[in-house]
């Protein structure tokens, strides 16, 4: 009794609303920190590859948006 007698339409605002975009800028901005601050280098790389991951992913969802 507690379920919706009609599903939530899709033009909605936040029926799918995803945050890749920040995510992946928040994982390049760390990434990019522990390369540049600590001994190792390679100490971001997953972090920014990471991060770029989601940056992609966040611009195939909005370009999709789109069409």
């Amino acid at each position: 009794m507690d379920e919706p007698t009609r599903p939530a339409p899709k033009d909605a605002p936040d029926a799918e609303r995803t945050d890749y975009l920040a995510l992946g800028v928040v994982f390049v901005a760390v990434g990019v920190t522990l390369v540049l601050t600590l001994d190792t280098p390679w100490a971001g790389s997953p972090m920014v590859v990471l991060g770029l991951y989601f940056v992609v992913i966040a611009l195939r969802a909005r370009r999709r948006a789109r069409k």
